[in-house]
């Protein structure tokens, strides 16, 4: 069973009790759909990628292997009718003891006893010298009933490892089984010599002194009790690498760099989320996925997936709130949707980096599209004094047609030859007052970020 916390994670309780305390498996879900999207996704794209391995590799023990990792990632997250599977496949390929081990362990927290006793006795007898299988033969023969052959795989795992204390508990499961509660306290007592800090023992040597009839023992026991439910430590490195892949970030970052390969970006950012959010403190790993969602949006903007890519942004701005950059790009992948709520967005880039002169046209020209006329031309008046250039002159020109101007806007836009002068000329002729839809016009490089831009600057 595995145990309650990090440090007890591959922990195995005692006899009896080792298989009825899992969390239930998700025997019947035919895929991930009740699972986060990213995880989903990661597990789709490491089931696709098993397949490929399967059917590129002219050896069996190569694509067991490639079937064992794929169930060993779905072990890892509990989807133990799908890790039965893909255990089977490894075993169908090359029959070794660490898959028929593991698929053991799958069907006890399945509460397929008999079926893992199996597979446990077959990895014995290819692994005959590893105390964890031939612990779990014995818990997997005594909840069958079979006391003596479970005594018997206790005397093989204790031969390997004498001073055990979750033998010593395992036996005193088979003490009390045998109406032996006497010889149950001093294997409890043995155990607890070994593991005080293991509170099942002081629970069990309760239980076997109340057997027993020593109230006042049993009262003690249990005020001895550490405030936690452990079970003795088994050393299971096999288990050990199921555990590993729920609980680091490798496999994301794997599945990232599957979705790099096959040019999908945002697949590639979300599995590295999942990565970042299991190792928060990785600097390194932050960054990475950082230019990731920045990569990913600015593929999206390229292709006119614009709600993809606000998407990406509002992730790099909540996962770096002070960088300007994600703030900046979020509000304009607003903008290109003609979605006033870049307005403030812009203004906190701004804030964020004052001398960001990029992000001031930007803003300005938000400004004048979205009510604030007055405000848009005093910005881009300081603009343009301090670089007069095609793109200051039509923040001004776009600024002075939000004010009602349009002399001084046509004035000002038509010495420039580019598609955002057209579209301001073209709205101050129009005979209604009217603004352009956007801030730039849609074949502007102004909607494309350096990461996909042709050129190192913005223009019309």
């Amino acid at each position: 069973m595995l145990a309650q916390n990090a440090r007890r994670w591959l922990g195995a309780a005692a006899l009896f009790a080792a298989c009825w305390t899992l969390q239930p498996a998700a025997a019947n879900e035919p895929g991930f759909e009740h699972l986060p999207a990213g995880l989903a996704a990661a597990l789709r794209e490491a089931r696709g990628e098993a397949a490929r391995s399967v059917a590129a590799s002219a050896h069996a023990d190569a694509r067991a292997a490639a079937w064992g990792e794929l169930a060993m990632l779905y072990h890892a997250h509990r989807l133990h009718h799908l890790a039965e599977e893909a255990y089977r496949q490894a075993i169908a390929e090359a029959a070794r003891a660490r898959w028929r081990y593991l698929l053991g362990i799958v069907l006890s927290q399945r509460g397929e006893i008999e079926a893992a006793l199996a597979e446990f006795r077959a990895a014995a007898r290819s692994l005959p010298k590893s105390m964890a299988i031939w612990y779990r033969v014995g818990v997997a023969a005594g909840l069958l009933g079979d006391l003596a052959g479970a005594e018997t795989a206790f005397d093989r795992a204790a031969a390997l490892q004498p001073d055990s204390a979750l033998l010593f508990a395992a036996r005193a499961d088979l003490a009390i089984a045998r109406g032996e509660p006497q010889a149950a306290v001093e294997l409890l007592e043995r155990a607890w010599a070994l593991e005080p800090e293991a509170g099942q023992l002081a629970h069990k040597l309760a239980t076997a002194h109340r057997a027993l009839g020593n109230r006042e023992a049993a009262h003690d026991w249990l005020a001895k009790q550490p405030d936690n439910s452990l079970a003795p430590k088994i050393d299971d490195p096999l288990l050990l690498e199921v555990a590993r892949m729920s609980r680091s970030g490798r496999f994301f970052e794997t599945a990232a760099d599957w979705a790099l390969a096959r040019g999908d970006h945002a697949a590639a950012a979300e599995a590295l989320a999942q990565a970042a959010r299991l190792r928060p403190d990785d600097d390194q790993l932050a960054a990475r996925l950082a230019t990731l969602r920045a990569q990913a949006g600015a593929f999206a903007m390229q292709g006119g997936r614009f709600e993809e890519a606000e998407q990406q942004y509002r992730q790099l701005a909540a996962e770096r709130p002070d960088d300007a950059y994600g703030h900046y790009w979020l509000g304009m992948s607003l903008l290109r949707q003609a979605d006033c709520a870049a307005l403030p967005v812009l203004r906190h880039a701004v804030q964020l980096r004052a001398n960001w002169g990029e992000a001031h046209i930007a803003r300005a020209r938000a400004e004048a599209l979205c009510g604030s006329g007055d405000v848009a031309r005093e910005g881009a008046a300081a603009l343009l004094k301090l670089e007069d250039n095609a793109d200051t002159r039509l923040t001004l020109a776009l600024a002075e047609l939000a004010l009602g101007r349009r002399d001084e806007a046509r004035r000002l836009a038509t010495p420039v030859a580019n598609a955002d002068a057209a579209q301001i000329i073209a709205a101050a002729r129009a005979v209604e007052r009217q603004l352009p839809q956007l801030a730039f016009a849609t074949s502007s490089t102004w909607w494309l970020p350096p990461e996909v831009r042709d050129r190192g600057e913005p223009g019309g």
